[in-house]
C-alpha cells in the first residue's frame, strides 16, 4: 500500500507511463521518464499515462508504488532503468529511494522515497 506525501503536478516531456520514475525535464515545471543512471525526481501516480505536453502527477516523498524492471532486494537503493522502470542502483545520488520489499521484473512494489 502506498502512502504518498507531497504530490506535485508537472507537464510531461514525451510519454510517461504510470508507476514510473521521472527526472527533471528541459524547462521549469516539466518532467520526463528517467533514463538509466539519471538523477531521479519522483514517481508517477497509478492509472494515468501522460502524453507529451499533458499534465502528470508525481509523488515526491513518502511511500510510492513503482514498476520493477529487474530483481530488487528489500533494502536496495532504487533508481531508473529504461523508460523509468525501477532497478537496483549503487549511487545514492541517482536513487529515488529504498525498496521496502523484494521485487522481480514486472512487479509493482513499495519504495520509501528519499528526500
Amino acid at each position: 500500500m502506498a502512502n504518498p506525501g507531497l504530490i506535485k503536478n508537472f507537464v510531461a516531456e514525451g510519454e510517461i507511463l504510470p508507476l514510473r520514475i521521472v527526472a527533471l525535464g528541459s524547462a521549469d515545471g516539466r518532467v520526463k521518464a528517467a533514463a538509466t543512471g539519471a538523477a531521479c525526481l519522483g514517481v508517477t501516480v497509478e492509472h494515468i499515462t501522460a502524453q507529451d505536453g499533458e499534465r502528470v502527477d508525481v509523488i515526491l516523498d513518502g511511500i510510492a508504488e513503482i514498476k520493477a524492471g529487474g530483481t530488487l532486494a528489500r533494502g536496495a537503493l532504487v533508481g531508473a532503468g529504461a523508460a523509468g522502470v525501477a532497478v537496483a542502483v549503487e549511487d545514492v545520488e541517482v536513487a529515488v529511494g529504498t525498496a521496502l520489499v523484494d521485487a522481480v521484473n514486472g512487479d509493482v512494489f513499495r519504495v520509501l522515497l528519499k528526500k
